[in-house]
């Protein structure tokens, strides 16, 4: 039966721009990463795309991503090569303050070294969108650093949480 151990956990105060886990150590089979947040997207946004990388990978064309969501009850898919794919969404100006979102980010075989990396994201924002995103990194590196960001709203608001947990599947 797998085993979740805490790695750790970041209670946003507001403002910040990112979010470091670093460093991560190889002693786990997988990751997964819990995040409950919003943020300051503009004022025609309901959500704001949390944009994840690793190992300070930033590169253009080094993640790719098939999206899957549903926007109040029409569905969208698509595909897309970028620098940083989403992890997970949070609500921008347009949910109601007292909304965050829940979503989650599993990465199995973090630290392997032979195959590139992949990842599937899931997740809500109440009363607007449900989403599932699956993710590849094209680097065959363990994973020792991820960093999270806000992609339109620059900084997330005051208590906005994100837990690492690591999973050992022996």
């Amino acid at each position: 039966m797998p085993t979740f151990d805490f790695i750790g956990k970041y209670t946003a105060t507001g403002g910040e721009t990112q979010i470091t886990f670093n460093p991560i150590a190889s002693s786990w089979t997988d990751l997964m990463i819990l995040g409950s947040s919003r943020t300051g997207a503009g004022s025609s946004s309901e959500v704001d795309v949390v944009r994840i990388t690793f190992n300070n990978d930033n590169t253009s064309g080094n993640y790719s991503n098939t999206r899957f969501y549903q926007v109040d009850s029409t569905p969208y898919s698509n595909t897309s090569l970028n620098n940083s794919p989403g992890a997970g969404l949070s609500g921008g100006v347009l949910v109601n303050a007292a909304q965050f979102s829940a979503w989650h980010c599993y990465i199995p075989s973090y630290a392997g070294t032979a195959l590139q990396k992949t990842f599937l994201a899931e997740g809500v924002v109440p009363g607007t969108y449900a989403f599932s995103w699956s993710s590849r990194w094209n680097q065959t590196n363990a994973i020792t650093r991820i960093d999270l960001y806000p992609e339109y709203g620059g900084s997330f608001v005051n208590y906005s949480n994100f837990y690492l947990y690591g999973i050992y599947n022996g």
